[in-house]
This record gives structure tokens, C-alpha cells and sequence, in this order.
């Protein structure tokens, strides 16, 4: 019971009462009262209010709002006063009223970050003969059922009785144990507990994994006699006994595990600076998985080390993490002692799958428990450990995954070895592979989505297979290419890029990493690196090997101008990709061909081949390129079916998440408005595209969107900003300008010519002359964002 002036809240019975009278108070209302009566030393922001009181639920600033009216309602304060409840403006609220500690001196200020808990358990316990409270080791459950417990005893006329099961050697031992804590006569036997069922109370029986039958039996027998007796467990895994309810104890909110921290080690070290930097101190509990033990035991290191030294200890010496209480159990003395404790419950199969599971980099999917984890029945194995707090099951809308906590991996994993490491790494290419087929396929989405799902997984395995099986690795980017160059997703070339340094000419794989480096080469404007590493991939018989750099080759040869040498390649692209069944390969060919046909001045040729090439059986992603050629085709002569051909290829790329082909088409989408009559939706579309492009270093298309741009800011007279970026976009280095774009250019500057003069034209190009493309990106994105401050509001965007 907290008394404040005037009233007084009782968190464990959820009541709060004005003048001796219960106010009604709304569950979200008396949640929010009892979280800033925890932290009533502080500021509580409102994000931080809305997040603990209704979680993941979307509200808005009103509802808070009027909750905290509700609550002022009830402990006698209002919104002008603010004796109690204060609102910092711009800040949060803040608890202001003092509390008065009960009689008998004990603080009844609940456990930190546990008010929900405390009063949902004491909630079922008035309710239930049998609750079980379930987590991690070290995550605070005892501390909670002892909190519980002190503030159920006045519902408990004959008494608590904490009994410790930790200290207990044998199952033979647990009846005895209750027996006693009750002071009654001591049998053995299960019939004894007769005597316990007769009394109004409430058991705390702690600690019960390891004598799990014998516990579950004793609580078992007290159920069946009846009686008002009530049991109270911890456990890390459920009893199992028919009535039970099962409460889980999860790690502490990082609001609450960071002011644990600061708390604890203020008390440890008097030196310690509060204002320690918070983003350390959230690395660091994060670190330790916010399990409250962790976080006493690392607290307890400040005074020896700095913050920086802590981190790493914790990250890599769980041994060294010690408890600062001198009476603690042996099994509770160092972090990995508690994790060992749990792991020496489990049987041979058990712990297996407890190893092997730890060679997952992030959440395991259920679908790919079996691939790694070997013996069989994975899955159950793995629900088993769930069952005993030592792997998190996250249930969601998607499917279920399952995760250690980060330092129960790390003790798990000192177990793997290099034959875990190559099953790992197998079935993830495997699994990759699997989703690249399904790339060329209707069913293009569901093979983005089993990479995306697995992200960390193959970031993983293709680190493990670049030092430990190079040839896993080449398939891995074999795999991976089509995926990341649609998703505009570097890491993978990276990773080829270190693969590269590693991997033989000998290696018969080799060819698939020189071609996805060609790919990547080809679309960072570094042409010449990219026809060599495509030229090497040529010699292989790998199709896909092939395939891949036949396609860099192609967009190169466009990208410079040489449509000649394009169309043939694109030829050659169509004939491989035929032989070997792969589809994907054959619409490229055919809309590279066509795009050099229109981009050489035949469009009514790309439209016929586009018309006769394209089917439903295709990929969504290469539909959308046979309508993206079809807009180019368009572009010059029919401008409003050149933005319907774009706009269709923008829904089918959004559709299935292409990001490369949205951002190409909507690239050329803009360059129609801003030729036509839209210039405003072009002045909204370039922004996005620019930044995009440039995050994600495409400089090839940033260097197409910059001179659509030039274009446009010469329509809409930005004349001076125009002939500054049209200086920038000269360089010898950036990819050159031919076909329509370029006698576009040309009439770009013969018009800022008539508008500026030769003089002024000169001076201007000349300010960008020799300036880097981050440079010129600036002076567009500056541009743009002052002309569309001007712009029509209404104006539709490129969606």
C-alpha cells in the first residue's frame, strides 16, 4: 500500500483510494498511475507512458491525455493545481506527491519494472490454487513471487511459507521441506500434506526445475486434498499439474533495465557519473539480455572498470559476471553458473539441439530447424527447451521463431564446431538457391520473402563458408545476386568483394562471384572493371555464370552508347538463357534488345518485339520490364502512354518489392512529366530517387536521374542551378550521354544559352566544372527543395 497525501493506491489489489473511498479508475488508467508511482523520481517522456501502458496497440497523444485526467480525478488533484500528477511541458509527466512508507518501516514500493506483473500475479493468486511463475535463470522470478507474497498476507490469515527447493539434493526431500516450513509434523510422505491443505495460506515453493517430479507431485497432492491453501512456484518450466496457471517472466523493459542499472551501480560505487553516456548502458544491458541478476552483476563491476572494459566482459566472460551478494547459491554466483544450472537438467538429445540451436545467428524458423540442427525431430527438441526458459518462442502473426537469449547463445555455442558450422552454411545456400528459382517465377514474391525472412542467417553462413568452404560460398552469391540487385541490398557484393581475395581461378565456382562483381561493377559506373570481371565469368560452362555476366556486358555496352554491341549481347543472353530453361534470362534479353532498338530510333521495332516476347508465365519483376520498355519505346512521341507503360511497371516492381526497377522506372516516369506538362509531380518524384540511388551507390542511374534533373530545372528557370549541375555532369568520368538523352542535354543548353547569355552560361557550367557527384547531388536536391516549396500542394506524387 502506498499512502500519499489525501489517498493512497494499492498495487497489488489494483485500488486506489480518495478519503477512505475506492475511486474507480479504467485498467489502462491505473496503469498509468502505477507506472509514474514507480518512477516517481523522474520525468516519464509520453512515448515511454504509451509504450508501457498500451504496448504495441496504436493510440494517439489523446488518449493519454485523457487518461491522465482520469487519474487526477482520482487522487483528488486537477490539470491546473498538478499537485500530484505534473505535466513537464514538451517533456513527459511526472509523480510530485509525497509517499508516506506503511507501518513497520518496510518500503512497499514494487520491484522495479514489475508493476504489471506484480499486480496480474497477485491477481491470479487470490484466484488459483496453483500458479507457477516461468523464465530464464536469472530473470527475476523469485524476487517477483516474494513481492507477491508480501502483499497477499493480510488475504493469508494462517501465514507464507517460502519454501527453497535449491538446497534440496533429492526429489525424497521435497515433502519434508513443506512439511516444515509450515511447522508441521514431518512423514515424508505425500498423504502429510493433509495437514497443509487445512490452513489459509499461501506456499512459495522456489526453485523447483530440478526436482520437477517430485515438486510437481507435492503441489499435485495439496491441489487434491482441496482446502484454502494456495501454491506459488517458480520454476523455469511449468509443473504441469492440472489447474496450474502459468505465468511467464519475461527480461525487464529497456526503460527499466537501464534504470536498474544506474541504480545498482550508484549503490556499488560512489564515483559512478549518473550521466554516464545511455547509450553505453543500453549496449550493455542488452548485452545481458536485461535479466535482472545480469545486470546486478555487471553493476557490480564499476567500480573496477570503465564502461568500455564492462561491455566486453560481459560479451565474452560470462564467468567473470559475479553476483555482489555474499549468501547467494553457488548456482547463482556467476551468469554462467545460472545458464550451466539449466543446461545440466536437459537429457543427451536435448542438449544436442541446445548446441546446435546456438548456430543460429538470429531467430530460428521452424522450417529450418531440422536443416541444421540433425537427429530428427528438431522441432520437438526445441519446444522442449522452450518448455524449460531456455529458448524464447516469438509468436506473432508470421510464423513461429525461436531464439536464445544472447547470453544463453554464447554459453551454447562454446559447444559448436566446424561440422555445425557446414551444416549451417549448406542448408542456408541451399535454402537460398531454392528462393532464387522461385525469383523466376510467378511466385517471384515468396522467394524475396524466404531470403528476407533468413537475412541474418545467410549473412552467417557466408561469413562462416568464406573461411571455411570457399565453393559454399560462391553458390551463396550466385544465390544472392538477382535478390540483392532487386532489393538494391549491397552486402552481398561486399561480401563477394572479400570472397574475391580468397577464392582460386581453379575454384569451378569462381565464375558465379566474378559475375555478380561484374553486375555490381556495371551499375557503380566502373565500366572497365566491370567488362573485365564479366569477360572472366564468360569462360565458365555454368549457364547461370553466364547468364549473369552477359547481362552486365549488355547493360554496359548500353550505358556507353554502343547499342550495336548491346543488341548482340542481348541476343546472346536470350539464346543461353534458353538453353538452360532460365526465364528470367530470356525477358532480359529480349527488352535489352528492345531498349537499344528504341533508344537507336526504332521504337515501333522494341514495340513489336516486346508485343511478340512477352507472356504471363513471366515473373512479376519481368513484366514489369517489358512495360518499362514499352514506356521508353513510347516516351519521345506518346508521352501519356509512355507514363501509363511506366506506372505499370512501378505497380508490378512495388508488388514484389524490386526496388532497383521501381526507382529506374520512376526515374524515367519523372523525366516524362518533367518534359510534358507536370513539372511540379516531377519537382516531388526527383527527390526520393536521388537519395535512393545515392544510398545505395548506383552512381550509373544517380548520373541518368541528375541529367533528368538538369532538364527540368532548365523548364521550371532555374537556369543558373541548371548550367551549375550541367557543368558537374561533364566529367569525363561519369558515364557518357548519347541517343535522345544526349540531344536532349544539347537542347537543354542551347535554351540556358538564350536565357543567360554565352557569358553568364559560361561562368555558371564553370562553378560546377571539376566538382564531385556529392556535390552536384546536393545542388540538386537544394534546388528542388526550393522550387517544390513553391509548388502546387495538390499535385499528385509518384506512388
Amino acid at each position: 500500500m502506498l499512502r500519499f497525501d489525501g489517498g493512497s493506491v494499492d498495487l497489488a489489489r489494483r485500488e486506489v483510494r480518495l478519503g477512505g473511498q475506492v475511486q474507480h479508475l479504467e485498467p489502462q488508467a491505473f496503469d498509468l498511475l502505477a507506472y509514474l508511482v514507480q518512477h516517481r523520481g523522474r520525468v516519464v517522456p509520453k512515448a515511454e507512458l504509451l509504450d508501457q501502458v498500451w504496448g504495441d496497440q496504436f493510440v494517439s497523444d489523446s488518449a493519454l491525455t485523457t487518461r491522465v485526467k482520469e487519474v487526477r480525478r482520482a487522487i483528488g488533484d486537477d490539470g491546473r493545481r498538478q499537485r500530484l500528477v505534473r505535466n513537464v511541458r514538451g517533456r513527459g509527466y511526472r509523480f510530485v506527491g509525497e509517499i508516506v512508507p506503511p507501518a513497520g518501516g518496510r518500503s512497499a514500493e514494487p520491484i522495479l519494472g514489475r508493476a504489471h506483473d506484480i499486480a496480474r500475479v497477485t491477481q491470479l493468486v487470490s484466484t488459483s490454487a496453483l500458479v507457477t511463475l516461468v523464465g530464464a535463470g536469472g530473470v527475476g522470478k523469485t524476487r517477483l513471487a516474494v513481492e507477491v507474497a508480501a502483499g497477499t498476507r493480510a488475504q493469508c490469515p494462517d501465514g507464507t511459507f517460502f519454501v527453497d527447493l535449491s538446497a534440496l539434493a533429492t526429489g525424497q526431500a521435497v515433502v519434508p521441506a513443506l512439511l516444515r516450513s509450515a511447522d508441521l509434523q514431518v512423514e515424508g510422505e505425500l498423504a502429510a500434506l493433509r495437514g497443509l491443505t487445512a490452513l489459509d495460506a499461501l506456499v512459495l515453493l522456489d526453485n523447483c526445475e530440478h526436482l520437477i517430479e517430485a515438486a510437481a507431485a507435492a503441489a499435485e497432492a495439496v491441489l487434491g486434498f482441496g482446502g484454502p491453501v494456495r501454491i506459488l512456484a517458480t520454476s523455469r518450466e511449468r509443473l504441469g499439474v492440472p489447474g496450474e496457471h502459468v505465468w511467464p517472466v519475461a527480461p525487464l523493459h529497456p526503460t527499466a533495465a537501464r534504470q536498474l542499472f544506474l541504480d545498482r551501480a550508484r549503490a556499488a560505487s560512489p564515483g559512478f557519473d549518473p550521466h554516464v553516456d545511455p547509450a553505453a548502458v543500453h549496449l550493455l544491458v542488452d548485452a545481458v539480455d536485461r535479466l535482472p541478476l545480469a545486470i546486478e552483476m555487471a553493476a557490480a563491476r564499476v567500480g573496477a572498470m570503465g564502461m568500455a572494459e564492462l561491455a566486453g566482459l560481459v560479451t565474452a566472460r560470462l564467468d567473470l559476471l559475479r553476483s555482489p551478494r555474499r549468501a547467494t547459491t553457488d548456482r547463482h554466483r556467476t551468469l554462467a553458473a545460472v545458464i550451466a544450472w539449466s543446461e545440466e537438467l536437459l537429457d543427451d538429445r536435448e542438449r544436442a539441439a541446445f548446441v546446435q540451436l546456438s548456430a543460429f545467428a538470429g531467430p530460428a524458423l521452424g522450417a529450418d530447424l531440422d536443416g541444421v540442427i540433425d537427429g530428427g525431430d528438431a522441432l520437438d527438441r526445441v519446444c522442449r527447451l522452450v518448455d524449460k526458459s531456455l529458448v524464447i518462442a516469438e509468436v506473432s502473426t508470421g510464423p513461429t521463431r525461436y531464439r536464445m537469449l544472447e547470453t544463453v547463445r554464447r554459453h551454447a555455442s562454446a559447444g559448436t564446431d566446424n561440422e555445425l558450422g557446414l551444416r549451417h552454411a549448406t542448408w542456408f545456400t541451399d535454402v537460398a538457391e531454392a528462393a532464387d528459382t522461385l525469383l523466376r517465377t510467378p511466385a517471384e514474391r515468396e522467394g524475396h520473402q524466404t531470403i528476407e525472412a533468413r537475412v541474418d542467417e545467410l549473412r552467417a553462413a557466408h561469413r562462416w563458408a568464406r573461411s571455411h568452404a570457399p565453393h559454399l560460398a560462391a553458390r551463396l552469391t550466385a544465390a544472392l545476386q538477382l535478390h540483392a540487385h532487386s532489393r538494391l541490398w549491397v552486402e552481398p557484393a561486399q561480401w563477394a568483394v572479400e570472397l574475391a581475395g580468397i577464392i582460386g581461378e581453379e575454384e569451378p565456382l569462381a565464375p558465379q562471384v566474378w559475375a555478380a562483381l561484374a553486375n555490381a561493377a556495371a551499375h557503380q559506373g566502373r565500366f572497365e572493371d566491370g567488362s573485365a570481371l564479366a569477360e572472366r565469368a564468360l569462360r565458365s560452362t555454368d549457364p547461370r555464370a553466364v547468364a549473369v555476366a552477359l547481362e552486365a556486358l549488355a547493360d554496359i555496352a548500353m550505358y556507353q552508347g554502343d547499342l550495336t554491341r548491346c543488341r548482340s549481347l542481348a541476343r546472346q543472353l536470350r539464346d543461353i538463357g534458353e538453353r538452360a530453361g532460365d526465364h528470367h534470362a530470356v525477358a532480359l534479353g529480349h527488352v535489352d534488345e528492345a531498349l537499344a532498338l528504341a533508344y537507336g530510333g526504332n521504337p515501333g521495332a522494341a514495340l513489336e518485339l516486346l508485343g511478340r516476347r512477352e507472356r504471363s508465365s513471366h515473373a512479376p519483376s519481368d513484366l514489369a520490364w517489358f512495360h518499362y520498355a514499352k514506356g521508353e519505346a513510347h516516351a519521345r512521341d506518346d508521352p501519356d502512354r509512355a507514363v501509363a507503360a511506366f506506372e505499370k511497371a512501378i505497380k508490378l516492381a512495388d508488388g514484389v518489392g524490386n526496388r532497383f526497377l521501381g526507382g529506374v522506372a520512376r526515374v524515367s516516369a519523372a523525366s516524362v512529366y518533367a518534359r510534358a506538362a507536370d513539372p511540379d509531380r516531377a519537382l516531388r518524384a526527383f527527390p526520393r530517387l536521388i537519395t535512393d540511388w545515392q544510398r545505395h551507390g548506383n552512381l550509373t542511374h544517380l548520373v541518368t536521374t541528375l541529367r533528368n534533373v538538369t532538364e527540368l530545372l532548365v523548364r521550371v528557370d532555374a537556369h543558373e542551378a541548371a548550367a551549375q549541375l550541367l557543368g558537374a555532369l561533364q566529367s569525363r568520368d561519369l558515364k557518357g550521354s548519347y541517343g535522345d538523352e544526349a540531344r536532349r542535354l544539347a537542347d537543354a543548353r542551347t535554351t540556358l544559352e538564350r536565357a543567360l547569355g554565352s557569358g553568364l552560361l559560361q561562368r555558371s557550367m564553370a562553378q560546377g566544372e571539376g566538382k564531385d557527384l556529392s556535390w552536384a547531388t546536393a545542388l540538386a536536391l537544394h534546388t528542388i527543395e526550393q522550387l517544390a516549396a513553391g509548388a502546387d500542394a495538390t499535385t499528385p506524387e509518384i506512388t
